[in-house]
Order: structure tokens, then sequence, then C-alpha cells
């Protein structure tokens, strides 16, 4: 086990809130968060992996402000979007399309899928 005393993990207020949540969604593997502050108030990112059944996975990723018991999440899942925000927000919007970087910024540290795509130099 890690020593977490000096990344702000041993302060992280309202814990239970944030692990209930954490456990609606059973569909996520959680893996890893960061503990900072934002807009003056203490704010928890926490990662995880949703299985898609083709030997990848999509991202999911909430932040919790848990003082003011706000959250704001994402996911690059279209199958579980919907229900991953209903779980967490108890309703739902549609699935804001997650897209490729490689597909539109012309970067060389973009992770490339099928041999990648032509991308051309925007125009600033």
């Amino acid at each position: 086990m890690s020593d977490t005393s000096s990344d702000g993990a041993d302060r992280i207020e309202n814990r239970r809130w944030i692990a209930r949540k954490l456990r609606a969604c059973r569909f996520v593997s959680w893996d890893r968060f960061t503990v900072g502050e934002w807009n003056g108030e203490q704010s928890v990112s926490v990662y995880g992996w949703i299985e898609r059944g083709d030997m990848h996975e999509d991202f999911a990723m909430v932040i919790f402000w848990p003082e003011s018991e706000t959250l704001y999440n994402l996911t690059s899942s279209a199958r579980y979007s919907k229900e991953f925000t209903e779980v967490l927000h108890g309703e739902s919007d549609e699935h804001n399309e997650c897209r490729r970087v490689e597909d539109t910024f012309n970067v060389e540290n973009a992770i490339m899928t099928d041999g990648g795509a032509d991308v051309q130099e925007a125009d600033d």
C-alpha cells in the first residue's frame, strides 16, 4: 500500500458520498484519482474504465466537489453514457459523441487506430 499522506488523499472531504456514487456505477472499473482545488473548493477527480467487449475499454471520469456535493462526469462510451449520467445525476442528456484526436488535430503524439486518418493543416 502506498503512502498517500502527502498528496491530500488523507484529507478527502465527504468520502462516503463519493464512494456511494462510485459504487452505483457498477459497469465502471475505477482505477485512479487525484485531489486538488478548483475555485477554492476541494476537487477529487476519479478515472476508470468500461469494458466494451471488443478487447478495448472506454474511459470514464468523474470530478467531485465534496463540500457542495456537485459533480461533473464524462465518458467515451456511447453504450453507457446515458446510464452513467443517470446513475450519478438521476437524469441524463444525450451522449456527446467522443471523437478521435488523430482525426481532427495534427499532432504526432495521438494514438493512431486503423492506420490513422489524413489530417490537413488547419488554417489559424
